[in-house]
């Protein structure tokens, strides 16, 4: 995001000594960052804002801002600013400073952490789990508009491109945590925070970019300048996504936006393209370049993680042989960018003592190493082992082994290519009704799109759903099939379809909960647990506004169908 004078390369900045203060400028007091902001941004013509991703600056770093120094501060207590324009970090806290240069006006979230973060790189190695865990923030949102150009708020253009890389990323057997699923406020640090908290492999924040020169273009990839292991992300990024659009490749940067610094995972950071350029900003609007751009960022993020980031593979025990090949390679990994230890002869036998990603885990030489899983045929598994599907975060001891393992032979649902459940995951609404129209066998669909389906995956089971009486929208012609589905509203879409609603809630009433329980769904409630099909949790609740997850989902409709 650019003025004449690169404002983000003057924010971004050069580091200095601290200076004594001299002065104070001008402050806007407020009771919480959000609406710190909201006292910031509410000052100005909306049409007028770019709001920059953002600075972290420890205590006592200094920041030169001398060739525009009349910045408002939004609070004095986190940063001072003296008469040559220089910045010095003094307390712990979050503040926006704010100036008109030229025809824009100019916000910058500068955050200042209570201690500096240290980062246990040796964390970035092997995952003691069988799958990827990524992180996307969609840049801006609610208050925050990012910037603005031809009608369009880069927050609602974020938010567009990552909901398409969380659908391609997930596809690809990689779990997916979102910042935002709609158009809600988060700072910048709870944006990290969130990300260190799920303890991702990879972050990626996702922007649009901004200049007063209206003729600038292409995509360019930030990582964090003080972790030099984060730049091959972001170049695996870049090469990807220049590939799938074709766009002006603009190379890959560093920066210390506080989303890269706070994150204690590898981090990057992509400004898809210009929102100011009038050309650009029609192709950034558009879901066909918008699913080009995700998936670029997809690609970029598998490759990375396959070629950096070793994952605990799922534990068998089997023996095999080489086919279709006169000579394997046995590598040190499992993918094609790991170097190659030794080779393997076709119809070499083989002992396999895990699997990840198609890979098979193997003894060699004293030693292990990773063989193509499609050059590998096992030997045959002993007969009562043929009809099991051994998940491995799915013990034949756990409550719902016997209803998972029946939905999954009958299709009804699936597990993850890296050989996981993952029973306790929430569910979306989307994925719900898909599954919900399996089990009930139900396929008629009148051609209903909802606003926010139409560019949906999943477009044709919601009509399906809807069509049958089973699920309806949320208001403005909208369903949000990226939500994800809490257990009232899981029971009510049952209610409806099997006409089970109760208005004599004597038995619901007994849980503390009962009030928790929307109005809208108390009858689909009772009527549920008069009929088996819902129970309480293990703390004697409802739990109504809970997620409900994908084992309770498998349970409560197989108490149906059984």
């Amino acid at each position: 995001m650019r003025c004449k004078k690169n404002i983000r390369n003057l924010i971004l900045l050069t580091m200095m000594v601290s200076l004594p203060i001299l002065s104070k400028p001008s402050v806007v007091n407020a009771d919480s960052i959000e609406d710190e902001f909201s006292s910031v941004i509410n000052k100005y013509d909306l049409k007028d804002v770019v709001v920059e991703p953002g600075v972290y600056l420890t205590k006592g770093e200094t920041l030169d801002l001398s060739q525009y120094p009349n910045w408002e501060l939004s609070d004095n207590e986190t940063i001072e600013i003296n008469s040559n324009g220089i910045a010095r970090a003094v307390n712990e806290g979050t503040v926006f400073l704010s100036q008109r240069i030229g025809e824009k006006v100019y916000i910058v979230e500068i955050y200042v952490p209570s201690e500096i973060s240290t980062v246990n790189l040796e964390s970035r190695g092997a995952k003691s789990r069988g799958y990827y865990k990524v992180f996307i923030d969609a840049g801006h949102g609610g208050t925050d508009p990012g910037a603005l150009g031809y009608g369009y708020r880069e927050s609602d253009l974020n938010l567009q491109v990552a909901k398409k890389v969380e659908s391609k990323l997930k596809s690809k057997g990689i779990d997916v945590k979102m910042s935002r699923n709609s158009d809600i406020f988060y700072s910048l640090s709870e944006r990290a925070e969130m990300a260190n908290d799920y303890g991702a492999d990879a972050f990626v924040s996702i922007h649009q970019n901004s200049a007063e020169a209206k003729s600038a273009n292409g995509i360019e990839t930030y990582y964090n300048r003080k972790k030099e292991e984060d730049r091959p992300l972001s170049n695996d990024i870049q090469k990807q996504v220049i590939s799938q659009t074709g766009a002006n490749n603009r190379g890959v940067k560093n920066a210390e936006f506080t989303v890269l610094v706070k994150s204690k995972m590898i981090s990057a950071l992509v400004e898809c393209g210009f929102i100011t350029n009038e050309l650009e900003v029609k192709k950034l609007s558009d879901s066909s370049y918008q699913d080009k751009l995700a998936t670029g960022i997809a690609n970029g993020i598998e490759e990375y993680l396959k070629s950096n980031v070793i994952i605990e593979e799922s534990q068998i025990t089997a023996t095999g042989k080489v086919v279709n090949a006169d000579s394997l390679n046995v590598r040190k990994g499992p993918s094609i960018s790991f170097d190659i230890i030794g080779k393997l002869s076709g119809g070499d036998k083989v002992k396999v003592i895990g699997e990840s990603n198609g890979w098979y885990k193997i003894e060699y030489n004293g030693t292990y190493g990773y063989v193509s899983g499609s050059y590998i045929e096992l030997d045959s598994t002993e007969p009562d082992q043929d009809n099991k599907i051994n998940f491995t975060d799915v013990s034949q001891d756990y409550w719902a082994y016997s209803q998972i393992q029946d939905f999954v032979k009958k299709g009804y649902i699936e597990g993850y290519g890296d050989n996981t459940f993952r029973p306790k995951e929430p569910i979306k609404r989307n994925e719900f009704v898909k599954i919900f129209n399996k089990v009930f066998g139900l396929t008629n669909k009148s051609g209903i799109v909802f606003d926010d389906t139409k560019d949906n995956w999943a477009k044709d089971e919601i009509d399906i759903a809807v069509t049958n009486g089973v699920a309806q929208g949320i208001g403005a012609n909208k369903f949000e099939p990226e939500e994800y589905i809490t257990r009232e509203a899981a029971v009510k879409m049952l209610a409806n379809y099997m006409k089970i609603e109760d208005k004599n809630h004597d038995k619901i009433k007994r849980f503390p909960d009962y009030n928790e329980i929307s109005d809208w769904a108390r009858d689909a409630f009772e009527g549920n647990f008069e009929n088996g099909y819902i129970k309480g949790t293990d703390e004697g609740k409802l739990a109504p506004k809970n997620n409900i997850t994908r084992a309770e989902v498998v349970t409560l409709l197989s108490r149906v169908t059984n």
